[in-house]
């Protein structure tokens, strides 16, 4: 058995080491956390996780941060997991943008992003899924959208990189959500940016053409994921062959034990949406 490939659902995930330049990412990077992956993979001297990239084209499923701080500390090769990003099986969803919220915040935002105001949740929901809207505002209070039609993904990103600015202005801490949750969390007094529904091409695009997605714009639910796998860095450094370095993985991987674990399971304080494959123990 191949210690490299896992079978979950009818999709094939394939371990590998592969050059740094073939994983691409199709949205913009956070610089401190980029900085924190840099110092955690320096100090640990490995790269725990796998990036999960599209076998065909390279373009980066979940793994952003760990592919430019590779880069950052000086890496030419990178541990990935291949997918087919054409199967079904792997869903492209998307993250609202969810702040606390405050009177100066909210007004800065309506003429920031030139929103009017709409009759309720569903109208403002419905309007950024039609693409009737660019996107739109959900606060406990009222709703809002943009009256410019979506042309294209890209059309919103200048709106969405305008709320975070707003956001750090008024000092308001911005995190990301699940869609589903947006109005639950408009309810609670909170202010919700909800965005366009992405589609794969987009990111494809954005990947090798331009321009990059916001970052935590994307949300990719993939049938299974593996982590944990600790692969040295000494093998993914210039002086180190890639065929060198991809025995070096199969031999790795063959002195590791596999655990399975379903859906809806914690894994280093994170709920994960997919089947884990949580490589570790000798």
């Amino acid at each position: 058995m191949d210690p490299t490939v896992i079978h979950e659902d009818g999709l094939e995930l394939r371990l590998a080491i592969a050059p740094l330049s073939f994983a691409k990412v199709h949205e913009d990077t956070v610089e401190e956390l980029v900085a924190r992956v840099s110092h955690s993979m320096l100090s640990e001297g490995m790269q725990i996780d796998p990036v999960i990239v599209d076998g065909m084209t390279g373009v980066i499923l979940d793994g952003m941060h760990r592919r430019v701080a590779a880069e950052k500390i000086g890496l030419d090769k990178l541990l990935i997991c291949r997918v087919n990003y054409r199967d079904p099986k792997v869903l492209l969803k998307r993250w609202v943008r969810v702040s606390f919220t405050s009177s100066a915040l909210l007004e800065d935002l309506k003429v920031g992003l030139r929103l009017i105001k709409v009759e309720g949740y569903e109208e403002a929901i419905r309007s950024a899924d039609s693409g009737a809207s660019t996107l739109s505002l959900l606060t406990q209070n009222a709703s809002f959208v943009s009256p410019k039609k979506l042309e294209s993904i890209p059309s919103s990103f200048w709106l969405v990189r305008k709320f975070d600015e707003l956001c750090r202005f008024h000092g308001k801490t911005m995190w990301p959500a699940k869609d589903v949750e947006a109005v639950e969390r408009a309810k609670k007094g909170h202010i919700v940016l909800y965005v366009p529904r992405p589609r794969k091409k987009d990111g494809v695009k954005a990947a090798l053409y331009g321009p990059l997605f916001p970052p935590k714009y994307t949300r990719h639910i993939i049938p299974a994921r593996p982590v944990g796998i600790g692969f040295p860095l000494r093998w993914l450094r210039r002086e180190v062959g890639l065929k060198l370095a991809n025995e070096e993985l199969k031999r790795h991987l063959e002195r590791l034990k596999v655990k399975r674990l379903p859906p809806k399971s914690v894994y280093m304080g994170r709920i994960y949406d997919e089947v884990l494959y949580v490589f570790g123990g000798r």
